[in-house]
């Protein structure tokens, strides 16, 4: 027998749902009780799923559109390097370029990017790992900097 949280009646535990996170392994309120509470968050309008979409949808949104603008941004700074990106993607769809299991440079299985050496030729590209790829990125713009 358990009392019941909301309505105060003492019940078998075959009234009360079963929730491994509770204590005791039962819910604290019996299955009439629950399903009242329910219904009238339902009714008031307010789901716990409702309420979890309001916290996060916000956040989500903004980032959304600041990426968008970035995204903008990126194409029109930088038109030669997207216009290789979307080749090297439309010839992986087409068949024309394969991406390999391993990198070039370290044999490392995974993730394998392609990485351009030159823009104006974009179907040359090295395949690399995402950690060979910023090491090579990062040398790169070294030599520009020096």
């Amino acid at each position: 027998m358990k009392k019941c949280r909301s309505c105060g009646k003492k019940l078998p535990l075959s009234e009360f749902y079963t929730y491994e996170k509770y204590h005791l392994g039962n819910c604290k309120k019996c299955h009439n009780a629950f399903c009242e509470s329910r219904r009238n968050k339902v009714l008031k309008g307010i789901s716990d799923y409702r309420h979890s979409q309001r916290r996060v949808r916000k956040p989500w949104r903004a980032s959304l559109e600041y990426r968008r603008k970035y995204e903008k941004e990126y194409r029109i700074k930088f038109p030669e390097k997207v216009s290789a990106h979307q080749a090297v993607h439309r010839a992986i769809r087409k068949g024309t370029l394969i991406r390999p299991d391993t990198c070039e440079d370290c044999g490392k299985r995974g993730s394998i990017e392609a990485s351009h050496n030159d823009y104006s030729k974009p179907l040359e590209v090295n395949w690399l790992c995402k950690k060979c790829h910023r090491i090579k990125d990062n040398g790169i713009w070294a030599k520009i900097l020096n």
